[in-house]
């Protein structure tokens, strides 16, 4: 909907919440200093000093609050999608996984080449497996 608005805040918080709990390996979390660990690498890492990243922090779920987010189609299905079944918390977007294993996943894939998606397809919904 080309008249859509942007996020509240509280879309906002539950766009960022869905994403650390779909992509929690990749995210890293800072251990000190400039030390980042993640679940993919053992050791920590460093972001190197003459980085366009050294000295500031990616503002999370930052494009989905700009008025232009409504132009990328892509975040407009992943936000339209997580708004309309109010899953704003870990626990729902597991019910909603749970009833719905497909939910999100022709947003999520809208983010990923092409090429990925039968990868995507295999390993979706990205919950650990039950124990």
């Amino acid at each position: 909907e080309p008249q859509l608005r942007p996020p509240t805040p509280v879309q906002v918080l539950s766009l960022r919440r869905i994403l650390t709990v779909s992509l929690g390996d990749h995210v890293g979390k800072l251990e000190k200093g400039e030390s980042y660990s993640t679940e993919l690498v053992e050791e920590t890492v460093q972001i190197h000093r003459e980085s366009v990243l050294h000295g500031s922090r990616a503002e999370y779920g930052g494009v989905l609050r700009k008025s232009w987010a409504t132009l990328q189609p892509r975040a407009e299905a992943f936000l339209k999608q997580i708004v309309n079944k109010d899953v704003d918390t870990r626990e729902k977007l597991l019910k909603m996984w749970e009833s719905d294993p497909d939910f999100l996943f022709s947003a999520f894939s809208q983010w990923l080449p092409q090429s990925t998606h039968s990868d995507l397809r295999a390993t979706w919904p990205p919950v650990p497996p039950s124990k």
